[in-house]
Order: structure tokens, then C-alpha cells, then sequence
């Protein structure tokens, strides 16, 4: 949808501009042996703009001290293909390509971003995502070709097996709203929250968003819909 490309647009040349921002993802908060490291990755990686316009990973075991330098040290991204919408944990990397219809696992071998496996995903376009488990990841979206339908998908990103997927009892947008977000997922035992919002269309390059805040119960693994809440006083709640 075309305010959705737009938004992502204008987010990442927000980015671009700021050539210090750094999106920090912590692998572990204990401390482990530094074999384990070696093996499982290393404590934080970082998403960096390079001097040289570029964009890099670069893993460290340590943000105390030191100096990074991420066209020597970092894997190299393929801008076409791959954004800051990277998911990280245990050293491996999980990224969605819509054009290709599939999710895929990497990890840093030298200088570069190594294929280990991918699974297909189709229509669909990640919103958020949830860890519900070592190997689990909950995937939460909607359809590219309206952004209309709420879809799950949970992976066991071990070998890359789908267990379930199917859509969300969310209802559509209707009337004069067009589209809607995910803003937020949440697990609770066997409760699992999604907030969500509905947006209208203005115009080819323009959108507006609903006054509403939607918070949607479902039993969790059955994703069958509780019921939903909702709330005037915040609207396109966020991640």
C-alpha cells in the first residue's frame, strides 16, 4: 500500500541522516562463557550506517570501550533486499523478504550474511513479532495486497518449520477506513493481546488514523477471539 511505503520511507531516510544511530539488540542479558559466545554469537549486534553510505552488522561482546570500524568489521547489508526490520536472537538473523515470499535465517560468517534456511511465507507482512518460546517466534501481520486482514504465523526457527498460521478474528477495516496497524502483541499465559488501530485514505500519498486504540483478546494457541476493547483517549498504538 502506498502510505505504508511511504511511512517506511521517510523513517529510514530518518535513519540515513543520523549516521550514529545505532539499533542495539541485546542477544543475552547473563553472562556466559566466551566459548559460548564464540559459539551462540556475540552479546549485542548493531545495525550501522557506514561512512562509506553502506549498511552494516557488526557483533561485539562488549559496549564498555573500544573502537568499531564497520566497513573492516562488520557483515554488509544488501540494502534491495534487506532493511532494519531484522529480527536477532542467539546470534542468527530473521528477515522477511515480501518480493520472494519467504522468511529466512542468517548468521555472520566473516564478512557477509550466510543463507542457513528459509521458509515460504506468502502475502504476508510482518507487524510484529513475539518470542514465545527458546525456538518459537510468533509473527504477527497483515495481507500486502490491502493491509485489511490480520494473519498469524508461529515458526520453529530451529529447522525453519511452520506449526500453525492462519488469520486473526480481527475485524477489517470498513466504511471510509481502508487499512489498519498492529501496534502491539502481547502473551499472557494462554492469553494472547493484540492492540491495533484502522487507518482512512485520503488521497494517493496521504492517510489519516482513527481516534480509536482496538486491544484484541484471543486464546492463545487457539487464536480464538475473546473479545476486544477499545479506547478514545490514544490511537495507532505503539510497538
Amino acid at each position: 500500500m502506498q502510505e505504508k511505503t511511504i511511512y517506511k520511507s521517510v523513517k529510514k531516510v530518518i535513519l540515513l541522516l543520523t549516521s550514529a544511530t545505532l539499533s542495539l539488540f541485546l542477544y543475552s542479558c547473563s553472562q556466559q562463557p566466551e566459548t559460548s559466545n564464540m559459539l551462540a554469537g556475540k552479546n549485542y549486534s548493531m545495525y550501522i550506517l557506514g561512512k562509506d553510505g553502506k549498511e552494516y552488522i557488526v557483533e561485539t561482546n562488549s559496549l564498555d570501550s573500544g573502537k568499531i570500524l564497520p566497513e573492516q568489521q562488520g557483515a554488509m547489508l544488501d540494502a534491495k533486499a534487506m532493511d532494519r526490520d531484522i529480527i536477532v536472537k542467539d546470534g542468527s538473523y530473521y528477515h522477511l523478504n515480501r518480493k520472494k515470499a519467504k522468511l529466512s535465517k542468517y548468521n555472520v560468517q566473516k564478512d557477509s550474511l550466510h543463507t542457513v534456511a528459509s521458509i515460504p511465507l506468502k502475502d504476508f507482512s510482518i507487524e510484529n513479532y513475539l518470542w514465545v518460546g527458546k525456538d518459537s517466534l510468533l509473527l504477527t501481520g497483515l495481507d500486502i495486497k490491502g493491509f485489511k486482514q490480520a494473519k498469524y504465523v508461529l515458526i520453529e526457527t530451529g529447522k525453519m518449520d511452520l506449526l500453525s498460521s492462519g488469520s486473526l478474528a480481527i475485524p477489517q477495516p470498513s466504511g471510509k477506513l481502508t487499512s489498519m496497524s498492529i501496534g502491539f502483541v502481547e502473551l499472557r499465559k494462554n492469553h494472547f493481546f493484540v492492540g491495533y488501530t484502522y487507518h482512512q485514505q485520503l488521497s494517493s500519498s496521504n492517510y489519516t488514523t482513527s481516534d480509536t486504540t482496538y486491544i484484541a483478546e484471543l486464546g492463545y494457541p487457539q487464536m480464538n477471539l475473546l473479545k476486544i476493547d477499545k479506547d478514545t483517549r490514544s490511537t495507532y498504538p505503539g510497538a
